[in-house]
């Protein structure tokens, strides 16, 4: 069941994905792309936050979260579809429970919420440096960045033409988005997004500036705008999320119909009282290295282990740990590049509903259409495992398990062997 949640409506919704209701979203740590190694086990419940690596049924922090039955919510007016890898997503649901077959463990989700950060108009494309602009902010597009829709390369990006819907994750000291994945249109949408800083409050003249230094727009909003409680001057600084009505944002016009602010997604879970968790975001709010929110999750660090770089506002991490009265628990951070342009490992199980010399479809367990099919290629360097060869890739046969890496418009296989 897919539906659309809007604000302010349903709290429960808005404090689940908290996280996308006012910061940065998140890249995903992957089944076996490095980072963390994923939840673990011994909690009454799982939460975690991330980029979708996999289907089968979904693969999100190193583990297989069985969606059958999940509560499927598209956050605010983001684009509702079926769930494939670069989406962010956000999952409540059950214990993990470890492999016994050297597999990735699982758990079942009762919810899983997406969303996009940014929504808008191409002005720009600068493909050499593998960025494109829309509403005066930059995106950076990495090498295992899905691009899905009207075009399925940076290079056919055309400003003027296109209309982009881009998840991933915001970087509060620049304002560029780090993006996993991009929905290409040619149709303008209703309404444009943006998450990011805001500064120059003026409530009186309602006014104010989003972005930093090189990415400013000046914003603007009148007495319909939806404005969070106590939103002043003392909201100077704070990440937060705009949506525009798309028909009249005109040159450097900016009309806001909609201002949020940051909000935990912990405090109102179902089932809070005790979960393994693994979040990856940026950091909203810092008081010290021990105190802090990521994506307004509030995390104690006071007893973590941290590698990586500096720790500081913005600072982008990967926190493994506890749920325990509202708050993260962390046992590990990591301390991320934020420009870091890694190869992402994806992960897919199912069965091949067509084939070719040197290339494949696969359809995900458990999928009853072609919504979520993937095309992969694979070469010379290809390892198969169990007996297989090119051969054995049969049409609905038999399952297999293939990683991968981003390869143009599809997947490179880089392992193809049967399903556990």
């Amino acid at each position: 069941m897919t539906k659309l949640a809007s604000f302010p409506n349903n709290p429960r919704r808005v404090v689940l994905f908290g996280l996308a209701a006012g910061a940065a979203q998140m890249a995903g740590c992957g089944g076996g792309g490095g980072g963390l190694a994923g939840i673990g086990s011994g909690g009454t419940g799982s939460f975690t936050t991330g980029v979708i690596t996999g289907l089968g049924s979904i693969i999100v922090n190193g583990v297989r979260y069985s969606d059958d039955t999940a509560e499927k919510i598209a956050l605010d007016d983001s684009t509702a579809r079926a769930l494939i890898p670069g989406m962010v997503v956000a999952i409540e649901g059950s214990a993990v429970t470890p492999s016994t077959t050297g597999g990735l463990p699982t758990a079942t989700a009762y919810r899983i919420v997406y969303g996009s950060e940014w929504k808008g108009p191409v002005s720009s494309v600068d493909v050499p440096n593998k960025r494109f602009v829309i509403l005066n902010q930059g995106v950076d597009v990495l090498s295992s960045t899905a691009i899905v829709g009207s075009v399925n390369q940076l290079a056919n990006l055309i400003a003027g033409t296109h209309y982009v819907e881009v998840y991933g994750f915001v970087d509060p000291a620049t304002s560029r988005l780090q993006a996993s994945f991009i929905e290409v249109k040619t149709e303008q949408p209703s309404a444009y997004k943006l998450s990011g800083q805001i500064s120059n409050i003026d409530t009186v003249n309602r006014t104010a500036q989003f972005g930093t230094s090189g990415s400013l727009i000046a914003i603007n909003w009148d007495s319909s705008a939806r404005l969070p409680d106590g939103f002043s001057a003392s909201s100077n600084g704070n990440f937060v999320r705009l949506v525009f009505d798309a028909a009249r944002v005109s040159g450097s016009n900016y009309p806001v119909t909609r201002i949020r602010l940051p909000s935990s997604p912990l405090s109102d879970l179902s089932r809070h009282a005790d979960y393994e968790a693994e979040i990856e975001g940026t950091v909203t709010s810092f008081t010290s290295v021990t105190v802090f929110s990521v994506n307004g999750i509030p995390v104690n660090a006071a007893n973590a282990i941290s590698t990586g770089g500096r720790l500081q506002a913005g600072s982008r991490l990967e926190v493994k740990g506890r749920i325990e009265n509202a708050q993260m628990l962390a046992t590990r951070i990591e301390i991320k590049s934020a420009q870091s342009d890694e190869s992402e490992d994806f992960e897919f199980h199912g069965s091949i509903v067509s084939s070719a010399s040197g290339s494949f479809t696969l359809r995900p367990k458990n999928a009853s259409d072609s919504t979520r099919d993937q095309s992969f290629t694979y070469d010379g360097n290809t390892e198969f495992d169990d007996g297989l060869t090119s051969a054995s890739l049969t049409v609905g046969v038999r399952r297999y398990e293939v990683k991968a890496v981003r390869s143009g418009a599809g997947f490179l296989a880089t392992v193809i062997k049967l399903d556990d």
